[in-house]
């Protein structure tokens, strides 16, 4: 028997590598790399244009804003401005002289009273701005003044009061809303009780 040993060179067996099978096997492996890398080139260019679209649209949307801000006033006219400051500083001034605008007289007890401005203090409407409030009789009267510029938001604050516990049998007295003599005409003094709308025209 013959042996042959493969170590030796010149025995191994030869690799044609411009065969037919191997030509075709690399140039498929080829393409497949190069289709590879077009995917992957396309998936880009999408990406990158899908981003682009999206910064031009919100560029338009805030060119539309920009032009729409332009085209509204501000806050409206300068007439209604000046109302709107008008009524925040009356908010802000009885806000900050809560103390000096409260008159009572023989209310029975501090508990009562802390318990009767918790309430009107639950009940706050922003378009009402209260600047004297009076209580006697233990509790049993509460008379109220002040400014709005919601004429009709008044009945509906005095219906919030009396849902309140602690004024449910309160008396409010009458209800006088009249305009006051150095007021805009939007904004309007308002009383429960007190003999006079402070403020209003005679």
């Amino acid at each position: 028997m013959q042996q042959v040993n493969l170590y030796l060179e010149e025995f191994r067996p030869q690799k044609n590598y411009f065969s037919a099978e191997f030509t075709a096997a690399s140039v498929a492996l080829l393409l497949v790399f190069l289709i590879g890398i077009q995917w992957l080139v396309s998936h880009s260019i999408k990406k990158v244009e899908s981003s682009v679209i999206a910064l031009e649209n919100q560029k338009v949307a805030t060119e539309l804003q920009v032009e729409k801000l332009k085209s509204t006033p501000i806050g409206g006219s300068a007439s209604q401005l000046d109302e709107e400051i008008a009524i925040l500083k009356e908010e802000k001034s009885s806000r900050e002289k809560l103390r000096e605008i409260i008159e009572y007289q023989n209310l029975g007890n501090a508990e009562g009273f802390t318990a009767i401005m918790a309430a009107l203090a639950r009940q706050s409407i922003d378009v009402i701005a209260l600047e004297r409030i009076r209580v006697t009789g233990a509790g049993n009267m509460v008379e109220l003044a002040g400014k709005t510029r919601t004429p009709k938001a008044v009945p509906v604050y005095l219906q919030a009061l009396q849902s309140e516990q602690v004024l449910a049998n309160a008396q409010f007295g009458l209800l006088r809303i009249e305009q006051p003599e150095s007021q805009s005409q939007n904004i309007m003094a308002f009383a429960f009780g007190f003999s006079q709308v402070e403020g209003a025209k005679k």
